[in-house]
């Protein structure tokens, strides 16, 4: 049988990191929806279900910490999915935030094609994609 293709929402308000995104998962054959802010996400992710859920976190209006705990909140197509943070911010503390909003893992900007296929990978088999420094 041939898996069936990865429906990804990609969510994140600057087009180059977008575009990045788009080429990490496009080269792994994944379908990818986009949302430029987090009320775009919470909408497509209300509407539609998706596998996974990349989600920025530094968005105007409604970042991706808010937009993660209004999908969990609504109860929609894609309440349920795992959501990976993608950002910069790499502190303890803000990893710390992403997993209390309710995400399943954290894949630090700038982009990286190993990591971000690695945590997809790991959200998608259940298990969540934190960093394993966290522990200490």
């Amino acid at each position: 049988d041939e898996p069936s293709t990865i429906r990804v929402l990609l969510a994140d308000d600057h087009p180059v990191n977008r575009e990045v995104a788009r080429l990490i998962l496009g080269a792994v054959g994944c379908d990818i929806a986009e949302a430029e802010s987090g009320f775009d996400a919470v909408e497509a992710a209300s509407l539609e279900a998706f596998d996974v859920i990349l989600m920025d976190i530094r968005m105007p209006g409604m970042d991706g910490l808010e937009a993660t705990r209004a999908i969990r909140a609504r109860g929609g197509a894609s309440a349920h999915a795992p959501i990976l943070a993608v950002t910069a911010d790499v502190m303890r503390e803000d990893v710390e935030r992403c997993r209390a909003a309710g995400m399943n893992g954290h894949v630090p900007k700038p982009l990286n094609q190993a990591r971000l296929i690695g945590a997809l990978q790991t959200a998608l088999s259940g298990g969540e994609a934190f960093p394993a420094a966290q522990a200490a």
